[in-house]
């Protein structure tokens, strides 16, 4: 039994079984065991590979996306450039530097990070302290600027409510004790769950529900509704989420979520079609699979270019790490990207 899992087991014995969302938030950022406060919790081979740790193409596309709307925009100056869970900094660092390359926008913005994790802050130092980022835990100390915000795999990692639905009654997914073990429970719940459409589901289905993701979408529209700017959600999930979609990975496979808390990393699929509704109608909103966003922002001529010094396995290793972003078979199709951006504004590069 790892610190944290005494920790919960005890906690449990004391208060009776602890509700899922909670386990999960335990899992993640527990100051001391949590799996974001560990020393490497991304992009390492004891950890899972987001899209930015593939590929430099990812986050340079990004920053072109940004800096061609920025443009379109009329070049607004004070700028944000904000990235929520901004792992070791690679996505925010290759932006920056492929938007200097084609426009003013990094010039007249501050970097901001959107950061919990006290391990992954101190990377984040070490990567863009040219850039002098600013760093907080929350939307509130953004600042009322034109904002250009990258939120890639975060909103699949904040703690995720599950429901399930009987004849009778609602029930909630808690975590409980079996023989000192952490087991998965249901446990009936008071009236109906919150969150989006829950009220035609059927008896026997499973929804999910995360209350952080609204309040985050809240914001996001809102700091784009005043100031202008655009936000991209990128994630993997369907645009209406059922199901129970919570798993875990400890090193690149596949782990079981009750099993050594605070050693893997505990995520669930996102409902966009939730988050459009959390984002309101103050804002604009553009969704596109993510291989189809990456082509059209040009991702294969960006690729043939860095393939020219290439060769051997380093060629091979590029031309994969293309595929598994934009093949329908890889991320391509399973990640999505949703724009977030104002009214009467142009449509953001990357969306038909």
């Amino acid at each position: 039994m790892n610190p944290l899992e005494h920790k919960i087991v005890n906690h449990i014995h004391l208060h009776g079984a602890l509700r899922f969302d909670n386990y999960m938030r335990l899992c993640a950022l527990h100051p001391r065991h949590g799996y974001y406060n560990r020393p490497d919790p991304v992009g390492s081979p004891a950890s899972f590979t987001t899209s930015p740790e593939i590929s430099q193409m990812f986050g340079e596309l990004i920053g072109v996306c940004f800096a061609r709307h920025w443009v379109l925009t009329g070049k607004p100056r004070r700028c944000n450039l904000l990235e929520l869970g901004p792992g070791r900094g690679t996505l925010m660092s290759d932006l920056l530097r492929a938007a200097s390359q084609v426009s003013e926008l990094v010039s007249s913005s501050r970097v901001v990070l959107c950061e919990r994790s006290r391990t992954l802050q101190e990377q984040q130092h070490e990567r863009l302290k040219s850039y002098r980022p600013r760093w907080t835990r929350n939307l509130e100390g953004v600042g009322e600027r034109t904002t250009f915000a990258i939120a890639n795999e975060f909103f699949d990692a904040l703690a995720v409510r599950q429901f399930r639905r009987t004849r009778r009654c609602w029930q909630e997914l808690h975590v409980a004790v079996n023989h000192s073990r952490l087991v998965p429970v249901f446990l009936p719940l008071q009236g109906r769950p919150p969150g989006y459409g829950f009220e035609r589901v059927k008896p026997g289905s499973i929804v999910e529900w995360r209350p952080e993701a609204v309040t985050y979408m809240q914001q996001l529209s809102g700091l784009v509704n005043r100031n202008g700017g655009l936000a991209l959600i990128v994630d993997y999930g369907e645009a209406r989420g059922s199901g129970d979609t919570i798993q875990a990975i400890a090193g690149n496979e596949f782990a079981e979520p009750f099993e050594t808390p605070g050693r893997a990393d505990i995520s669930a699929h996102v409902d966009f079609g939730a988050l459009a509704v959390a984002a309101g109608d103050r804002v604009a909103v553009a969704t596109s699979r993510q291989g189809t966003f990456l082509k059209r922002l040009g991702i294969e001529q960006r690729a043939r270019i860095l393939a020219r010094g290439l060769s051997g396995d380093m060629l091979r290793s590029h031309v994969a790490a293309l595929h598994r972003l934009v093949d329908t078979d890889a991320m391509g199709s399973l990640f999505k990207v949703m724009a977030l951006y104002r009214k009467g504004a142009p449509l953001p590069p990357g969306f038909a």
